[in-house]
């Protein structure tokens, strides 16, 4: 059974022992359902992480038993020749900012910190030993033909209790892009306004890749239609099990929807929460006074800043975002989060021998 479906962009894929699934109709949909498909020491939902992230170095291979796209994907990365080609249309760095501003959205949400760019290890993808550095970005050739051709960029899930393969987190751009006169855009005019042309001027470079970085760095799946129409959450390509629901994409989009927001702090919580009740308060203040001085698992507890000890770094961020909540996403409860609903049978897919989350393509907008 072909376990990758096609409708305008490729669906999000979460296996867990083979079964792949989306959850019922909620405000998103997150890989792990609370626990795991996460980054940072501690698996469980609402604990903070830091990530570190690099361009592929060029020439980097994809490792032939390892890479389960192979007949999608192939070639040796070129990052370079994708940034050349959208700075020489945008100017001097636009490539790279377009890169640093996603990066910037995700983390301004909820408490997950990005370093980079690092130097590449320059491991092949998919490589044994390649899980450093943790969200490495890529550009490759898609086989003509194949529906890698069709789509801009894919994103894989990170590491989680039911797959933890060598090319977690990774981010791989078709080098081509999909427009005809240029492969990708920085597209001009308003959020969730004007539309992008992406036919003649390729994908919006920063729209795609806060997209990937939603399957890659906060590992959410793509939701279903929760009713709003147009419908602009970062993360909806489209409910193709429901005849009712909206197209996306049909606009500018490199902004989180509330509910994105609020899925990427039920994944890492929100800094200053220390006791996960999803706000920032006294409360907090009193379990950083009980465990200041104490070493624990990063990320968890009081350890705000992420770096396993609780100490007056975890007071002052505690301090700046006093009086701060989190955000529920719709049909969310509090004490659960989204992720907790029993899939549709109609939404289950049956796929052998592939243990990994693949990020959907920003592809197809329909206007």
């Amino acid at each position: 059974m072909n376990c990758v479906q096609i409708t305008g962009r490729l669906l999000a894929l979460t296996t867990a022992f083979g079964i792949v699934s989306n959850s019922s109709l909620l405000a998103y949909d997150t890989i792990g359902n609370g626990f795991g498909s996460k980054w940072g020491a501690d698996p469980n939902a609402g604990n903070g992480a830091v990530v570190t992230w690099s361009y592929m170095l060029d020439g980097t291979p994809l490792d032939p038993t390892g890479f389960p796209f192979h007949t999608a994907i192939t070639g040796t990365s070129n990052i370079t020749a994708l940034r050349n080609a959208v700075d020489s249309n945008y100017g001097a760095g636009a490539f790279d900012s377009a890169i640093q501003n996603a990066f910037n959205t995700w983390s301004a949400v909820a408490n997950i910190t990005f370093v980079g760019p690092l130097t590449d290890s320059g491991m092949p993808v998919a490589g044994v030993g390649a899980t450093s550095l943790q969200i490495r970005i890529g550009a490759f050739q898609a086989v003509p033909g194949q529906w890698f051709e069709f789509g801009s960029a894919i994103g894989i899930g990170p590491p989680g209790p039911f797959f933890d393969d060598p090319f977690s987190g990774d981010v791989i751009f078709n080098v081509d892009g999909i427009g005809v006169q240029r492969p990708y855009q920085i597209a001009p005019g308003q959020e969730d306004v004007d539309s992008v042309d992406v036919y003649n001027f390729g994908d919006d470079v920063e729209g795609v890749f806060v997209h990937e970085l939603g399957h890659a760095a906060i590992g959410l799946n793509h939701p279903r239609w929760a009713g709003e129409d147009p419908d602009q959450r970062m993360m909806y390509v489209g409910d193709f099990d429901n005849p009712e629901a909206p197209y996306c994409c049909q606009s500018i989009n490199r902004e989180l929807h509330v509910d994105d927001i609020a899925a990427a702090q039920y994944v890492y919580g929100i800094r200053g929460d220390y006791n996960r009740d999803r706000r920032v308060d006294t409360a907090d203040y009193v379990l950083w006074r009980k465990t200041s001085g104490q070493s624990v698992t990063s990320g968890a507890g009081a350890d705000g800043n992420v770096d396993g000890i609780i100490n007056a770094a975890d007071f002052d961020l505690w301090h700046s975002h006093f009086g701060e909540a989190a955000l529920l996403g719709f049909g969310e409860q509090p004490s659960f989060g989204a992720g907790s609903g029993v899939p549709e049978p109609s939404t289950l897919l049956l796929c052998v021998g592939l243990a990994a989350a693949l990020g959907g393509t920003r592809v197809t907008r329909r206007n």
